[in-house]
């Protein structure tokens, strides 16, 4: 699902035909994994969701952050490409949001995953231990843009679903806002789901514009600057020493998003900056024919991302991550020369 959303970003601007096939190809393929799943506190009730299969036995399970992710990559697909089964997918992603906001708690989290039985037809049980902070900006991001969406193309949706965005970012937010530096870390969903909260015209307090502009300040200082050791140069601009391309992808992808929070020219410029500066990195990461040629299928993989400047393996998240930060890059330089105009 991450990578359809990065690939429904990339053809919204470049309309790439054979872009458009394999999306399709790919939403088909997701479509086959959503099942009707039983809702986690009223099992009697039914609604859809994304179904993996865990490990080697044959439990069925369903992730928060997978139907999350499951939303995203339908609305965006049918925003871009209007295909001919677009009321369909609408109603399926629809009811996925459905599922998401019956496994809601009161405090804004969520239940992060169930199990199935091995048809995925009962509910085995209900996991209220796992807890992955990321599935909460993931949802924010999802139901936020769901309303964004079904503003601009007059779908028909539950409008509270932007205060469960809200609710699941606040959560977060609660938690982390007060910790120190050293224990603060860029969370990319939620800057994501704090600018689309705000872009669906949803209330934005000051506490979130807080939590963005010290995600982007905290995340920036411990960037790779300066390094006077010549034989060190090409680590300029990762974060926390990591040369991870990915992790420095997700990081430029965060303070990225937040570009739309800015209020100052002196912000505008640190988040820019800061972003570019983690591109020349990973842009050296990305496969060339000259890099491709020691892999057994050269091209395929020009063009990806591999995992930092001394490893050669790929996946397709660091692509999709790689590609996201160069695509919104992008667009705020655009802003930024029309601002100048």
């Amino acid at each position: 699902a991450g990578t359809i959303f990065a690939m429904t970003a990339l053809y919204s601007t470049s309309k790439d035909a054979s872009l458009k096939e394999k999306m399709e190809s790919a939403i088909g393929y997701l479509i086959k994994t959503v099942k009707q799943c039983p809702l986690p506190y009223t099992p009697t009730q039914k609604a859809k969701c994304v179904i993996d299969v865990e490990g080697e036995s044959a439990d069925k399970v369903s992730r928060l952050g997978t139907n999350a992710m499951a939303i995203i990559a339908i609305i965006e697909y049918i925003d871009v490409v209007q295909p001919s089964n677009a009321m369909s997918l609408l109603g399926t992603a629809k009811s996925i949001a459905e599922f998401i906001e019956k496994s809601q708690k009161e405090n804004g989290s969520f239940v992060h995953k169930i199990v199935l039985d091995k048809n995925a037809h009962a509910l085995s049980k209900v996991d209220e231990d796992l807890y992955v902070k990321y599935y909460q900006g993931q949802v924010a991001f999802a139901l936020a843009r769901f309303t964004t969406l079904a503003k601009e193309h007059s779908w028909t949706i539950n409008h509270g679903w932007a205060d469960i965005a809200y609710k699941a970012a606040k959560h977060v937010i609660d938690s982390d806002l007060p910790k120190e530096e050293k224990d603060f870390t860029m969370d990319h969903w939620i800057m994501y789901g704090i600018a689309e909260l705000q872009s669906a015209g949803h209330d934005v307090t000051d506490q979130f514009m807080e939590y963005a502009m010290r995600s982007v300040t905290v995340t920036a200082k411990f960037q790779n600057v300066d390094i006077p050791a010549k034989e060190e140069k090409d680590m300029m601009g990762i974060f926390y020493d990591d040369e991870s391309a990915v992790a420095t992808a997700v990081k430029a992808e965060g303070v990225c998003a937040a570009y739309p929070l800015a209020k100052t020219a002196e912000q505008k410029s640190l988040i820019h900056d800061t972003v570019e500066r983690a591109l020349r990195y990973q842009l050296q990461t990305q496969f060339h024919p000259e890099t491709a040629m020691y892999m057994r299928k050269p091209s395929k993989v020009i063009g990806g991302f591999r995992s930092s400047v001394i490893h050669y393996d790929m996946r397709n998240d660091y692509v999709q991550h790689n590609l996201l930060s160069l695509l919104c890059y992008e667009q705020i330089t655009t802003r930024k020369s029309s601002a100048k105009a």
